[in-house]
């Protein structure tokens, strides 16, 4: 099983720094899409995909040609995240 992934750090913006080179997955959003739907589609744990990808936890809005990082490992989300 792979390492747990970490944040790097944290932005201004408050905004979780990961690196992606480890990951070779990726999902171009199309209309209509969900986060919910796209965790399901790679068996992704949906607040890991919300916290990896700085997704707003209020919304989990995503648009149309976003790019959504799919994590190679579990994502270690810091309480109140």
């Amino acid at each position: 099983m792979n390492e747990p992934i970490q944040a790097k750090g944290f932005d201004q913006y408050g905004h979780a720094q990961f690196d992606y080179s480890r990951d070779q997955t990726t999902y171009q959003a199309q209309a209509n899409d969900s986060l919910l739907g796209i965790a399901n589609q790679y068996n992704v744990g949906l607040q890991q995909l919300r916290f990896y990808n700085n997704i707003d936890k209020h919304t989990f809005a995503i648009r149309a040609g976003q790019t959504i990082h799919i994590p190679s490992a579990q994502v270690i989300i810091p309480l109140g995240k």
